[in-house]
This record gives C-alpha cells, sequence and structure tokens, in this order.
C-alpha cells in the first residue's frame, strides 16, 4: 500500500505587499519609516547597530551604535515634506532643552557601560519627499555630551 501525501499551500502574508502610500501614514509611522532608513543608511556604513529605540528613566535614543570602536547614540528626526518645503530641516526640532536631555542621556548611557570611555552624539535628519524618496542629512557629532 503506497501512501500519497499531498501537499496544499497554507494561505501566507504576501511578503510582496505593497506599502502604505506615504500622504496615508500616520507621525508615527512615518517616524518608524525614518528610524528604519536611518539605520539602514548607517549599517550600508560599516556602523553596527547595538541597540534600537534604547530608553531610561530620562528618555530614549533612536539607536545606539558602533562606528570603528566609537559608541555613537543617534537621534532621528524625519519629516513627511511632500512636494512643500522639502529643504526644510527637521533637526531644528532639537532645541535646547532636548539638546540638554540628550546630554543628558548620553552620561546615563555611559554611566551604565562603564567599558566605554566616551559617547558620540548623532543626528540623522530626514524629509520624506515622495514615495520611496527621502533626503537625508547625517550630522556626526552634532553634539557634546560632557558640555
Amino acid at each position: 500500500m503506497t501512501e500519497s501525501t499531498k501537499t496544499q499551500q497554507q494561505p501566507t502574508t504576501d511578503q510582496t505587499e505593497e506599502p502604505k502610500p506615504v500622504a496615508e501614514m500616520t507621525a508615527a509611522e512615518v517616524a518608524m519609516e525614518g528610524r528604519k532608513l536611518a539605520t539602514s543608511y548607517l549599517e550600508k556604513r560599516g556602523y553596527a547597530i547595538l541597540e534600537r529605540d534604547w530608553r531610561c528613566q530620562a528618555g530614549e535614543v533612536d539607536a545606539v551604535a558602533e562606528d570603528e570602536g566609537t559608541p555613537v547614540l543617534v537621534l532621528v528626526k524625519t519629516a513627511r515634506k511632500l512636494g512643500e518645503d522639502s529643504d526644510a530641516m527637521p533637526e531644528l526640532a532639537i532645541d535646547k532643552a532636548k539638546q540638554a536631555r540628550c546630554r543628558k542621556l548620553a552620561l546615563l548611557w555611559l554611566a551604565g557601560h562603564p567599558e566605554a570611555e566616551s559617547v558620540r552624539v548623532d543626528v540623522i535628519a530626514l524629509n520624506i519627499v515622495g514615495e520611496r524618496c527621502a533626503r537625508l542629512r547625517h550630522l556626526i557629532g552634532a553634539y557634546q555630551w560632557e558640555e
């Protein structure tokens, strides 16, 4: 007696599903897309992403990376600028109070990582200007933690 096995294809989530149009994304979805683009950019430039969305009691940073042995706290600022004012600078949203909080976050990160002698703070600013189209600026060493 032979047994025949029939393979039935199970319905699966379509991995090629079209992404949501940028114009229909919520602010949270735009920010999430910005973080994905920023970490992908960093990885392509040889950075190691150590942690995403690092949090402590004082706040959070979007990513912790390593650049040639230097730990880097990465803040990502993303703006959806479809056609209008596409040269806007989302990094300007980081005012003096946010810079001070960033310095505090850097100190707290260092306190939890005694093996690190210092930490750099970078900002990645993204303008999403169309479907699958963004402008990116990488501000290396944007803020000093010891100021």
